[in-house]
C-alpha cells in the first residue's frame, strides 16, 4: 500500500458535517437492526420448518398406526420375499425405521439448530425406545424380516443394474429403449427405501448387524457411479434426456446416497 493510500485512508471523514455523520451512523444501525430482524425470521422459520418435519415423520398416531401394521404383518406371517406388491406393502418391517432416519436426514441437511427448541431430542428418544421396544419384544422373528426386506429390495436393484450393464454395448437408441425406465422404476426406488431404512437402524443402534450388507450396498453404488455416466451420455445421444433419478430430486438431502457418488458433468449433478 503507498503513501497516497494511506493518506486517503485517513482523510475518508474529512468534509463530512456532523448531520452527515450521524446520518450515517444511523443507515448503519438501522442496516444492523435489519439484519438482526431477517436472523430472527429466519430462525423462526426454520422452527416452523422442523416442527413440520416432526409432525410428519415422528407424529406418534403415526408411528403408532405403522407400528401396528408392523405387528399385524409379523402375526399373519406376512413374507417380504414372497409378494409382488409395491412400497408401502413389501416395505412393512421397515417402514418405522425409515419415518425416523426420513426426519432425521432432512433436519441434518437443513442444519436446523431450534432442535431442542421444538425437542427434537426428546422426539427422537421417543421413538427410539418404541423401536428398540419393539424388537426386544419380537426378537429375531422380526429382525429376520427386516433383513429380508433389505435382501428384496437390493435383489431388485441389484438385478435391474445387472440388467442395464448387459446392454451397456447397445446403440444409444436401443439402449435408451431397453433401459430408460429401469433407472427410474426399478433401481432408485429399492435403494432410496433401503438408504432411509439403514440409517434408521443406525439410528438405533443396530448398525454393526448390518456391517456385511453395507459391504454390498458401498460395492453396488460403486457399480452405479460407474455406470450412469455412460447412460447418460447415450440418452443424450438418443433424446438429449438427462433425468435418470425420477422427479423432485431438489427435494433430496445433500448427503443421500447418488449425491454422495459426486456424479457431475461441467460442475452441475449428471441427472440434470
Amino acid at each position: 500500500m503507498n503513501g497516497k493510500q494511506f493518506d486517503d485512508r485517513d482523510n475518508l471523514g474529512n468534509g463530512m458535517t456532523e448531520e452527515g455523520v450521524e446520518a450515517h451512523l444511523q443507515r448503519f444501525w438501522q442496516r444492523g437492526k435489519e439484519v438482526r430482524s431477517i436472523l430472527d425470521e429466519a430462525r423462526a422459520a426454520r422452527t416452523k420448518v422442523l416442527e413440520k418435519l416432526i409432525a410428519q415423520n415422528l407424529d406418534p398416531q403415526l408411528i403408532a398406526e405403522s407400528v401396528t401394521r408392523l405387528e399385524n404383518a409379523l402375526r399373519t406371517g406376512f413374507d417380504p420375499a414372497h409378494t409382488n406388491w409395491p412400497p408401502p406393502v413389501v416395505t412393512t418391517y421397515i417402514e418405522p425405521y425409515e419415518m425416523l432416519e426420513h426426519a432425521s436426514i432432512l433436519i441434518d441437511e437443513l442444519f436446523l439448530d431450534g432442535r431442542n427448541i421444538v425437542s427434537w431430542d426428546k422426539e427422537l428418544s421417543a421413538t427410539n425406545d418404541l423401536l428398540k421396544g419393539l424388537l426386544r419384544k419380537h426378537s429375531e422373528r422380526l429382525f429376520s424380516k427386516i433383513v429380508t426386506t433389505l435382501e428384496e429390495l437390493f435383489k431388485q436393484a441389484d438385478r435391474t443394474l445387472s440388467d442395464i450393464e448387459r446392454n451397456s454395448e447397445l446403440g444409444p437408441k436401443e439402449f435408451e429403449e431397453k433401459t430408460w425406465y429401469e433407472y427410474a422404476d426399478y433401481v432408485l426406488p429399492a435403494r432410496d427405501e433401503i438408504e432411509y431404512a439403514l440409517e434408521g437402524l443406525r439410528i438405533g443402534g443396530h448398525e454393526e448387524r448390518l456391517r456385511d450388507f453395507r459391504g454390498r450396498i458401498h460395492s453396488f453404488d460403486q457399480r452405479y457411479r460407474k455406470t450412469l455416466p455412460e447412460s447418460a451420455r447415450k440418452y443424450n445421444q438418443a433424446s438429449g434426456r438427462y433425468d435418470l433419478t425420477g422427479r423432485d430430486l431438489e427435494y433430496f438431502p445433500q448427503n443421500f446416497w447418488w449425491r454422495r457418488l459426486g456424479l457431475t458433468r461441467n460442475g452441475e449433478p449428471i441427472w440434470r
